[in-house]
């Protein structure tokens, strides 16, 4: 007598099974204390609480869950994110560029002509590297692995500005400034929606105004997540969130009442 196979197993035999869920890392190198402070935060008794990569991850993490299951809350706020990551980026890039192009022009001064020869010496100052980079690895996605990205930048143009001032082309009062103002920038984009709460409300709960959205809004403006004093009254919070129809463009796709997906 033959065992019965069960029909989970059989349907799993004639597919050769079921892939499993995807997973997939990435490894951040870091070569300045700047950069592994940005990366690590500060979490620490007696001192206010700066937020980390993890902290981002985590953050960001909710948010795309709480949008997959359309809360128009989220939605905004990945949108903001993507806006604010967007600026940063930017931001990087011009002030990468100008570090690049001053330690160009400054080298270029140094050229001389070696006598009867017609040969051109200057003093070349190579990429600066540090004695004992730190390495991480990391197991999220989304929007994490963009910030991260973003932090490689910002470690890059740290090593270079200290780098120059090392060898006198960049004044230490501007090399801190330098450094402090990227820092700034990405701290900013790390805490965006930090007073963001997960409410369970849905764009159908707004458009109807019901106790679930009158209390998710209720909470989301004790947070400051929402500035109350933008609208006139919980009604025209509701209002305005509900018609939100912005999407962000590395969202997840919203999952219907019936379970379909839309792109």
């Amino acid at each position: 007598m033959k065992d019965k196979v069960a029909p989970e197993q059989k349907r799993q035999s004639t597919r050769g099974g079921l892939p499993g869920k995807i997973v997939g890392s990435f490894e951040l190198t870091l070569e300045t204390y700047d950069g592994v402070s940005l990366t690590l935060g500060r979490a620490v008794e007696n001192k206010p609480r700066i937020c980390g990569l993890k902290d981002y991850a985590s953050r960001t993490h909710l948010l795309y869950e709480a949008a997959k299951k359309d809360d128009p809350f989220a939605v905004y706020q990945l949108v903001q994110i993507e806006s604010k990551q967007n600026e940063v980026e930017v931001f990087l890039e011009d002030q990468a560029r100008e570090l690049i192009e001053r330690q160009k022009k400054n080298q270029s001064s140094l050229v001389f002509q070696n006598e009867g020869e017609g040969e051109e010496s200057r003093l070349l100052i190579n990429r600066p590297r540090s004695v004992k980079p730190v390495k991480m690895e990391f197991r999220f996605g989304n929007y994490a692995t963009s910030a991260a990205r973003l932090i490689k930048q910002f470690d890059e143009i740290a090593l270079l500005a200290r780098s120059m001032n090392h060898h006198n082309i960049l004044p230490t009062t501007e090399t801190s400034k330098i450094i402090r103002g990227a820092a700034s920038k990405i701290r900013g984009l790390l805490t965006i929606g930090s007073n963001y709460r997960f409410t369970g409300v849905t764009r159908n709960d707004l458009k109807a105004k019901n106790k679930l959205a009158r209390s998710a809004v209720q909470k989301l403006v004790g947070t400051k997540f929402i500035d109350q004093d933008m609208f006139k009254d919980e009604t025209d919070i509701c209002e305005y969130y509900a018609e939100y129809d912005v999407r962000p463009l590395f969202g997840p796709a919203q999952t219907g009442p019936d379970g379909e997906r839309d792109a």
